[in-house]
């Protein structure tokens, strides 16, 4: 039997009006717990051992040039996981990855070429 969110909140005691609201934050919640899961994942395993490690060791020449090329356009790799973090851990979590590789980027020890020549 298929039963909705909704329908399973009234069933559980609660009015009309609110049944949507519990089951929706509910699921929210459970979402919010799996990205979160995910994102622990893929930091230990793969953000860590690639970003974390090198930055410990001040390899900012590696940082700087582990980049994804789009035509002449560089973009940095590390850019792009933290993007995936703030998706994950819903906008603040890729803080952690984004504000350190702006730092590296604009005040760093070497600059930045964003297109190749």
């Amino acid at each position: 039997m298929i039963v909705s969110l909704g329908a399973a909140a009234e069933e559980a005691g609660v009015a009309g009006l609110y049944a949507y609201d519990l089951a929706y934050y509910s699921f929210l919640g459970v979402m919010y717990l799996i990205g979160g899961v995910l994102a622990i994942i893929l930091g230990i395993f793969f953000v860590k051992p690639r970003f974390s490690n090198k930055w410990a060791e001040d390899d900012y020449d590696y940082l700087l040039n582990d980049v994804i090329k789009i035509g002449k356009l560089r973009i940095p790799l590390m850019l792009i996981f933290g993007i995936i973090l703030e998706i994950l851990l819903s906008w603040w979590g890729g803080l952690i990855i984004i504000i350190p590789l702006l730092l590296l980027i604009f005040m760093g020890p070497k600059e930045y070429k964003w297109t190749e020549e």
